[in-house]
């Protein structure tokens, strides 16, 4: 199957050079400190990192939620980080379960600057008993619930169910909420917006609503708490649901069913679950929830399953036996992430456990790591927030924390 020549790069990156970004906007100034910080990191090494710098398009709306001063910390089942490989930064949206705000902004983190950007300052909150008057409303019949900028009307928790695809070099997520305005959520059964997805291209700073496309899923077909991973073997953007997968395509906007739900039987994971596409190993990884809890409580049990992009096949390969080891996988309180140089999956988990966890897929294996520097924070909402930046090979916490389980052969 044909390869997208960046994912190439990517494949090897063990014990390859830096990778060079693409020019891209705003340029950002690195952070000589911070560099030294990642340099200095061995084998399960880690390191506090210096309050981030703060920029981009901070409006009204922005700085009346104090974004300007704070960035856009973590909301409330949003705390999914997508890698933009061209750009070398990781993409960031997502709106609170109900207060103080729901907004439709878009940030981005670029670690050697320790910088937080907003790419899309946010249009006024669409939370319950909203203001709808900023609604483009002549194309509302359509089924495009947007704002006169541009923006989503309706923006709902990110979940897992964001991907970055590097072949439209945009974020690629579902957004709707139907607690938001039920009118306006019953105009998306018609029209040309089915499934409600939506593009953003975070160079050109713009939200597109994706029209038009051939999807043969549950209409509206925008269920909440699932997942999307871009999948450079299947050529596009996976989309895994109760009811099966599919595939989406951003150069032909099409979709192909994968399979249904009966296929992939009790191997399917479960809503709520982080995940993380592996290049190296051709594959998916969720972790799940599994029992019964609240989520303030957490859950006594999880388990994790692979999918093989070969055989279109999950199974379930980790069945935890007590509780909180390793926790859960849920989207509102774990991140997760693969490690291509460790060759581990990651789950960040600062509520249940307060605790760094490896998984490896090849032994199936958990292990609750203890970093040779300071712990990962555990004070502020935002310290949820999490990615794997690939340039760097480390797992970062934006502007407080650092993590590399493993050097890369050849470096200093």
């Amino acid at each position: 199957m044909r390869m997208h020549p960046g994912w190439l790069a990517l494949l090897v990156l063990a014990g390859a050079p830096a990778l060079s970004a693409e020019k891209v906007t705003p340029a950002l100034k690195p952070d000589a400190a911070v560099l030294k910080i990642i340099a200095g990191l061995g084998d399960h090494g880690s390191a506090a990192l210096p309050a981030p710098k703060i920029t981009g398009d901070l409006n009204a709306v922005a700085k009346r939620w104090r974004l300007d001063q704070r960035g856009p910390g973590y909301r409330d089942y949003c705390l999914k980080m997508a890698w933009m490989p061209e750009r070398q930064r990781a993409v960031f949206y997502g709106a609170n379960h109900g207060g103080p705000h729901r907004l439709n902004d878009v940030w981005e983190y670029d670690l050697p600057s320790n910088t937080w950007v907003c790419l899309y300052g946010p249009d006024p909150s669409k939370g319950r008993g909203a203001d709808w008057k900023d609604v483009d409303w002549e194309h509302v019949k359509d089924g495009v619930i947007r704002t006169k900028r541009g923006g989503p009307a309706i923006i709902g928790h990110s979940w897992w169910n964001m991907a970055y695809d590097p072949e439209a070099k945009a974020m690629i997520t579902p957004c709707s909420w139907s607690m938001s305005n039920k009118k306006l959520f019953g105009l998306l059964r018609k029209g040309k917006h089915k499934p409600p997805m939506w593009a953003f291209y975070p160079e050109k700073k713009k939200w597109e609503p994706i029209l038009d496309s051939t999807f043969d899923g549950p209409v509206p077909g925008c269920e909440n708490a699932r997942a999307l991973e871009y999948v450079p073997e299947l050529g596009g953007t996976v989309w895994t649901k109760s009811a099966g997968m599919w595939l989406y395509n951003s150069k032909t906007n099409g979709w192909k069913r994968l399979g249904t739900s009966k296929r992939y039987g009790k191997d399917l994971p479960s809503r709520e679950q982080v995940m993380a596409y592996l290049p190296d190993r051709k594959m998916l990884v969720a972790h799940c929830r599994a029992g019964k809890g609240a989520p303030s409580r957490g859950y006594e049990k999880s388990f994790t399953c692979h999918y093989s992009i070969e055989d279109n096949k999950w199974t379930r390969t980790f069945e935890s036996q007590k509780k909180n080891e390793p926790p859960a996988g849920m989207d509102s309180v774990t991140n997760f992430a693969y490690d291509r140089v460790g060759k581990v999956c990651l789950l960040w988990d600062s509520s249940w456990s307060k605790a760094l966890w490896a998984y490896d897929p090849a032994a199936m294996k958990w292990t609750k790591l203890s970093p040779t520097g300071p712990p990962p924070p555990l004070k502020g909402r935002d310290v949820k927030l999490a990615y794997y930046d690939v340039q760097h090979n480390v797992f970062v916490i934006p502007g407080k924390w650092v993590y590399r389980h493993k050097r890369a052969e050849g470096s200093q």
